[in-house]
């Protein structure tokens, strides 16, 4: 499975829509290398869902690389291994990268509560 694939469904042939819902939202991230080298300080996030997150960070991240990811969605902290799935560079005024990312190992509890914020968390 690719990482289109991944992030996309098929719908009537046609359009793709994500697999899930996902919400637009400005809440912290923080990433770490092998638990333990600090990746990049409180980042923000751009949009989050039960399967992954995306976020914006200064320094390129390689696609198919893992991390450790501490992020808060409401009043709730949740960390995660993380894969990169997609990595951009944006230029411009606030050169950056935007990043997409696939959670590999997160609670069930994380799951479902990641699953219902998205679903019923107005930011």
């Amino acid at each position: 499975m690719g990482w289109k694939d991944w992030i996309f469904k098929k719908h009537d042939g046609k359009k793709e829509e994500r697999r899930h819902a996902r919400k637009s939202t400005r809440n912290l991230i923080r990433i770490r290398k092998d638990d333990k080298e600090e990746y990049g300080s409180l980042l923000n996030i751009t949009d989050l869902s039960q399967s992954g997150v995306g976020f914006e960070i200064a320094l390129k991240m390689e696609v198919e690389e893992v991390y450790h990811a501490e992020l808060n969605a409401g009043e709730r902290n949740i960390s995660a291994r993380i894969l990169i799935r997609r990595s951009r560079y944006v230029g411009g005024g606030m050169k950056h990268y935007e990043v997409g990312a696939e959670f590999l190992e997160i609670s069930d509890d994380d799951k479902a509560f990641l699953k219902d914020y998205t679903n019923n968390h107005n930011p």
